[in-house]
């Protein structure tokens, strides 16, 4: 009795290992996959980057978004602005959630 239990447990241990082992390997090659996806969107990034002139002008709308994306910690406006982003993130997840 105690025999047959004892092999149970070393046969479901090692096929927990296997299991533990197999799903190792598959994040090993998301992880990769994942890489390799940052990386291409980052050249494409970087192109488009190199591809602008080096002097920016007024009216340059790449820089204007660049811009307004970051927050500034001494900007009074910046909490009134960050609710605000929220409550639109909020409102187009509520549409995106209908529509499917």
């Amino acid at each position: 009795n105690k025999i047959d239990k004892m092999l149970e447990e070393a046969k479901e241990s090692a096929e927990n290992e296997e299991e533990r082992i197999k799903l190792e390997k598959v994040h090993d090659v998301q992880q990769r996959v994942s890489a390799a996806q940052r990386s291409s969107s980052q050249k494409v990034d970087n192109q488009h980057e190199m591809s602008k002139p080096m002097a920016r002008h007024v009216d340059d709308q790449d820089l204007n978004a660049l811009l307004k994306q970051k927050g500034r910690m001494e900007d009074p406006m910046n909490k009134f602005t960050e609710k605000k982003k929220k409550k639109k993130s909020k409102k187009s997840k509520k549409k995106k959630k209908k529509i499917t």
